[in-house]
């Protein structure tokens, strides 16, 4: 997650640049960059835990001798945790957007 927001932040470094010379503070592109990093792992986690699911309701009529069987507890663990993660993965990334200069972005 971490290296996936930090390529996104060097790719839109000039976006970045941009938001800082129309006044948008460094509050305000730190997070941008959370809330981008914190909704791409909502986004797979609900894949992750909607394919979980949906094998759990096929494989008893695949394989009958096996049962799969998640305790909500469990996915709502891995549901905090890929947050927790992404939250983590995102602040340096983020510190790096709020040090793009907005001269930036007349170099494009």
């Amino acid at each position: 997650m971490a290296l996936m927001t930090y390529a996104s932040v060097l790719e839109k470094r000039g976006d970045y640049a941009l938001l800082s010379a129309l006044g948008g503070g460094d509050g305000a592109r730190f997070l941008v960059v959370m809330q981008q990093s914190l909704v791409a792992a909502l986004v797979g986690a609900a894949v992750g835990l909607a394919a979980l699911y949906l094998l759990a309701r096929l494989l008893p009529s695949l394989v009958p001798e096996v049962e799969l069987w998640v305790e909500p507890w469990l996915a709502l663990t891995a549901l905090v945790g890929a947050t927790l993660m992404a939250a983590a993965g995102a602040i340096l990334p983020a510190h790096l957007a709020t040090r793009v200069a907005p001269m930036e972005a007349l170099r494009r």
